[in-house]
């Protein structure tokens, strides 16, 4: 089932992700409520071994295939499947679409037949995970004075 990720949900599916062995050691789910903050949508299909995420974001009209975290041993012929089944509910349309930015895992697959789509919005607001933490240097000021009001 596609869920949408939200405040309510992003810490139980992070704990999910960390307690069951997924391959999951550069990514937080707080980073993507993060990145909601300008503009931007996730949606998570959560199965027994893989964890898919979907991304929609403002220039874009469609939902795309943004990452994915998985245990050894699980079926990619059935990931890309459900992969399908979910981009066709989500979009009416079953063409694979991977933003520029995902991660290595899903680029590692050697997808047949899907388009790489390039995005000059989101990738402006890239940031690395140790200045969250720490809201230190010139980019960060503005989230830190709104943290300190």
């Amino acid at each position: 089932m596609i869920e949408d990720l939200h405040w309510n949900n992003y810490l139980e599916l992070n704990d999910y992700l960390k307690n069951n062995n997924f391959n999951f050691d550069y990514f937080s789910t707080i980073q993507l409520i993060q990145w909601q903050y300008y503009g931007s949508k996730f949606r998570f299909h959560k199965l027994d071994q893989v964890v898919i995420f979907y991304i929609k974001i403002k220039e874009f009209k469609n939902w795309k295939l943004f990452n994915s975290f998985y245990m050894k041993g699980f079926n990619l012929e059935e990931t890309i499947k459900v992969i399908k089944n979910d981009l066709n509910i989500l979009n009416n349309d079953s063409d694979i679409e991977i933003i520029d930015f995902s991660f290595q895992s899903i680029k590692d697959w050697k997808l047949e037949n899907y388009q790489l789509i390039q995005s000059n919005y989101i990738s402006n607001y890239i940031y690395n995970l140790e200045s969250f933490k720490t809201f230190s240097g010139k980019k960060m000021v503005k989230k830190r004075n709104h943290l300190n009001a």
